[in-house]
C-alpha cells in the first residue's frame, strides 16, 4: 500500500493488534506481520542502514501510544513526547470564508442542502473543492475550507467510505499546514466514525489500516479512538 510522502506520512508507526499481527508505517508504505517481532527487525535493519536511530509511535491494542529510539546496535530507548505538531498558521485566510467568485456553486449546495438533496450537494461541493485547489493550490487554506465542505456533505449523503478518506486527507492536511486545531481533530473523528459505518469488505479493511495510522501520527494521545479501530479492524477481513 503506497501513500503520499508528507511529512507526517514520514513518521514511522506501530501498531499491535488485538489479534498479535503488527501493521508497520515507513516511508510512506503500511506493510502487515505476523508478530511484532518481526516488524521490530524491519526496523533495526532501517537503522543499520541508516548508521542511525529509528523514531517509531508504537500503539498497543489497548490505543495508547509510546514513543521509541531504536539504536543501530540494537538498543531501543522511550522517549518522551509524542512527534511536534506543526506550528499554527496565522493566515486570515482560515476565517474569512471562501472568496467571491465561488459564489454560484455555493449557492448550488446551499440549495441542496435546503431540500435535503445531499448526494447533489456533494456533487457540487466536490467539484467546488476541485476548482478551488486548481486556483488556489493544495496547501493553500481556501482549497482546505473547501475540501471541508466537500467531506460534510459526503458525510450527509452517507457515502461512508468516500467519506473516510476525505475526512482522513482533510485531517492530515489540516495538521500539516497549521489549520486552527479544532479542524483537524472534528475531521479525524469524523473519518472514524464514517469508518465505522462502513461496510465490511476489503477496501474497508485497507482503510482502516491507514485510518489507525494517521490518527497515531496526528493525535496519539487519542487512545481510545485508536482503541475503536484496532478492534474493529479485526472483525472487518482477515490480516
Amino acid at each position: 500500500m503506497t501513500r503520499s510522502h508528507s511529512p507526517s506520512n514520514r513518521i514511522v508507526t506501530l501498531a499491535v493488534h488485538p489479534e498479535g499481527q503488527t501493521s508497520l508505517h515507513r516511508e510512506g508504505r503500511i506493510s502487515v506481520h505476523a508478530t511484532p517481532e518481526q516488524a521490530w527487525l524491519r526496523l533495526y535493519a532501517d537503522a543499520v542502514g541508516l548508521e542511525g536511530p529509528v523514531d517509531v509511535a508504537v500503539a498497543g491494542p489497548d490505543g495508547r501510544v509510546v514513543s521509541w529510539r531504536l539504536g543501530p546496535e540494537g538498543n531501543q530507548t522511550m522517549v518522551n513526547g509524542f512527534f511536534p505538531a506543526p506550528a499554527l498558521s496565522t493566515d486570515p485566510a482560515w476565517s474569512g470564508g471562501l472568496p467571491d467568485r465561488y459564489n454560484g456553486l455555493i449557492a448550488k449546495i446551499r440549495a441542496a442542502d435546503r431540500s435535503n438533496l445531499w448526494v447533489a450537494a456533494q456533487v457540487t461541493a466536490g467539484k467546488l473543492a476541485a476548482q478551488v485547489a486548481a486556483d488556489a493550490g493544495e496547501k493553500h487554506p481556501h482549497t482546505l475550507l473547501a475540501l471541508a465542505l466537500h467531506a460534510t456533505f459526503t458525510l450527509r449523503a452517507g457515502d461512508w467510505p468516500t467519506a473516510t478518506r476525505l475526512c482522513m486527507d482533510l485531517a492530515q492536511r489540516c495538521h500539516e499546514h497549521g489549520a486552527p486545531a479544532p479542524r483537524s481533530a472534528t475531521a479525524l473523528r469524523n473519518a472514524v466514525g464514517a469508518w465505522i459505518r462502513s461496510p465490511a469488505m476489503e477496501e474497508t479493511h485497507q482503510d482502516g489500516l491507514e485510518l489507525v495510522h494517521t490518527v497515531i501520527r496526528i493525535a496519539p494521545g487519542e487512545a481510545r479512538m485508536i482503541a475503536a479501530v484496532l478492534e474493529r479492524l479485526g472483525s472487518v477481513a482477515p490480516l
